[in-house]
This record gives C-alpha cells, structure tokens and sequence, in this order.
C-alpha cells in the first residue's frame, strides 16, 4: 500500500483547490450586503450584516488553508513532451557521471525494485538487462537518444507518450539537417513488438526515404516481429542486444549512461502531460493501487500499476 507519507502529501495537494473555492464563496458573501443595499437604495439589517461578517470570516479561513496546504512535492519537470533536440558532442563530457549508488534514496521503498521479481534493493552496479526491467518509460527514451549520442550523432527527439514510445532521429554533424537514420523505442512491459509494430514503423522509414532503422524495447520481441524487421532492414533492439551495444563504449561512457538511467526516483513513472513524476494512489472501490498525477485533479492521468511492484508496497 501507498505509504502515510505520501498520502499526506496528496492531502495536502488537494488543499489549495479547497481554499481558493471557500475564499470565492467567502467573498461572495461578504459582497452580497453590499449588492443588495446598493440595488434596494436600503442599508442591509442585523441578518444581512452577520452574512457580511460570516464571508470576511470564511475569507481569512481560506487564505490560511491556501499558506498552510500547499504541496511539498515536485512542481516542475523538464520540458513537456515532444521535440527534444540535442547536439551533445559524442562522448560521455556532458551526461552525468555520478554513480547511481550516491543518488540512491534508501528510504524509497520501490528503489531498485525488479519488475518481475518484485524484490527490493539496490539499484544495478553494472550494466544488464535488469536495468530495463526497472526504469521508467520517459528514463528509457532519454537513455537511448543518450546513447546515440554518445555514438557521434546529433539527435532530435520526440516523445509520444509511454504507449506511443519515442522517435529518435539520427543526423551526420557534417549534414545536421539531413536525417540518417531512425530510431523507434517502445518502453513495454509484458507485451512483446510483432511484426505489426515493425510494418507502421517501417511506413515511416518510406515516407522519410530512410533504408535503415532501429527499433528498441524494454521488453521483447515475437519471433516473427524479429525476423520481419531483420529482413525489411530494421534491427530489432531487445534488452540485451542494447546492453551488448552499450558495453562497447568506453568505461566513462558506460558509467555515464548507467548514471543517467538509475538517478533519482528511476522506477517511478512519469506523467506524459505534466513531466511531472507521478505518485502512488489507492482505488476507492477495490484499494487497488495505481499511479496519479500530483498535479490531479486539474491533470487527471493516471497509469497503471506493474502488479511486482504492487506487492511490495
């Protein structure tokens, strides 16, 4: 289950939208006296007086609600989805190089948590596919266009969402505008890429004019969906296939990557709207818990939650 800590934050979030009505219907009857005497031409009696003073009243309650109930969590991101361009030098100079060890909190109770095994611990030394296993969708797009960035291109990035996945483009620093190649990841968990996946990709490859492009996954592919895109010039990119292209860099460069992808809450979503890391939520009917927003209920996305790391709630 959520812990108390967090439900507490999402009580407090939800004060603040509390206060700003009770102060608009505090006003409202503060204002009503006034209205009806400037209208009637007749100053308001005794009943109309106490209104008065119950609004004023209702008004000073809802402004210390509005200082006392706001949310400690996180109120910004990078940027909202869609393009993201980059023109990193390759090499690892401008990714972190933290070790994920020192950005570990061991207070989160999901840190490190293996999304088929369910079981809690550190966070990877090194690289494997557990790695994919555990990182959220929008840390797996940033570790790719990462990645090929650190292979010398120049990327531009555009995320779809965590169902739609991310296109990566791959451009020459001698011909920046000129398109080399396309990248396609899809962050599934449980649902493997078919060759129904590798066609619709395989439409944008025509339509751009490319001959050549990669498709990644954290999860796996079809047999067929494989053999389908090696044999239409798509290289399929399963976790361990990435983990082999990733152990072929430098020793910087890997540890680089390997920061980028377990810094910080890594196995916790992101809101695809927002850019905003989503919180833990418990269902009104069946306690089931679930991913939200914090910015709810002005944004109401909502994800679902891999059932290993619901058991170790």
């Amino acid at each position: 289950m959520a812990s108390s800590k967090t439900r507490y934050r999402d009580q407090e979030s939800s004060l603040r939208p509390f206060a700003v009505k009770l102060l608009a219907a505090g006003l409202l009857m503060a204002a009503l006296p006034w209205v009806l005497a400037r209208i009637s031409g007749v100053p308001g009696g005794g009943l109309w007086r106490a209104l008065g003073n119950m609004g004023w009243l209702l008004a000073v309650l809802a402004g210390l609600i509005y200082l006392v109930g706001g949310s400690p969590g996180r109120r910004a991101g990078p940027a909202p989805a869609g393009d993201r361009h980059s023109t990193r030098p390759s090499g690892a100079s401008q990714l972190s190089t933290q070790p994920p060890a020192s950005r570990f909190s061991p207070s989160s109770r999901l840190a490190g948590a293996d999304s088929e095994s369910g079981e809690i611990g550190v966070p990877p030394s090194v690289w494997s596919t557990t790695v994919f296993r555990v990182i959220e969708w929008r840390r797996f797009e940033e570790v790719l266009e990462a990645y090929f960035a650190q292979a010398g291109f120049v990327t531009s990035a555009k995320s779809y969402g965590p169902d739609g996945g991310v296109d990566i483009w791959l451009y020459s620093r001698h011909e920046p505008g000129v398109p080399v190649g396309l990248v396609h990841g899809k962050h599934w968990h449980g649902k493997k890429v078919a060759s129904a996946q590798i066609r619709d990709f395989m439409k944008v490859l025509a339509t751009h004019q490319l001959r050549r492009g990669l498709f990644a996954t954290a999860s796996m592919f079809t047999p067929d969906g494989a053999d389908y895109a090696r044999n239409h010039h798509v290289q399929p990119l399963d976790p361990k296939a990435l983990v082999e292209l990733i152990e072929q860099r430098t020793p910087d460069e890997k540890k680089a990557l390997l920061g980028l992808a377990l810094q910080g809450e890594y196995w916790r979503p992101t809101c695809w709207k927002c850019q905003v890391k989503l919180v833990e939520r418990d269902d009104a009917d069946d306690a089931k818990p679930y991913w939200g927003c914090t910015n709810h209920p002005v944004c109401r996305t909502t994800m679902g939650m891999r059932r290993s790391m619901a058991r170790s709630m």
